[in-house]
């Protein structure tokens, strides 16, 4: 095991129960764990199975992504934000289609949908 690469878990760990005001016990207890354990995972001695991830995420309102380092917002997705049953089949329409584009393209279509984006929340500049 590769402590530098794999310890992300247990810094953001420590990082999120530092900032929530919690002591290692104060988690292990809302985690079900015991003291020792959140210790070893925040020294990277120790790797959470995928069961205490999720656990941890719940805990902290966070995504597993974040925790494990595939991402760097500790922000998980709001529930609100899901998308209905026509816009998901909109959007694999679109992913479909996207697999057949060079970078470029891809880059020109990114740049369109954030312009689109920023027409829709400025209706009044679109017309200037």
């Amino acid at each position: 095991m590769n402590p530098v690469k794999t310890n992300i878990f247990g810094r953001r760990l420590k990082q999120l129960r530092a900032q929530h005001g919690l002591t290692q016990l104060q988690l292990a207890k809302r985690l079900g764990v015991a003291r020792s354990t959140v210790a070893t995972y925040e020294a990277g001695e120790r790797e959470p199975c995928l069961d205490a991830i999720q656990r941890v995420a719940a805990a902290f309102g966070t995504s597993t992504d974040y925790l494990l380092g595939c991402c760097c917002s500790p922000v998980s997705p709001s529930a609100s934000v899901q998308p209905s049953d026509g816009d998901c089949e909109i959007i694999l329409r679109i992913v479909e289609e996207a697999r057949h584009l060079s970078e470029a393209d891809l880059h020109e279509v990114l740049l369109f949908t954030r312009f689109r984006r920023q027409q829709s929340r400025n209706p009044d500049q679109a017309d200037a």
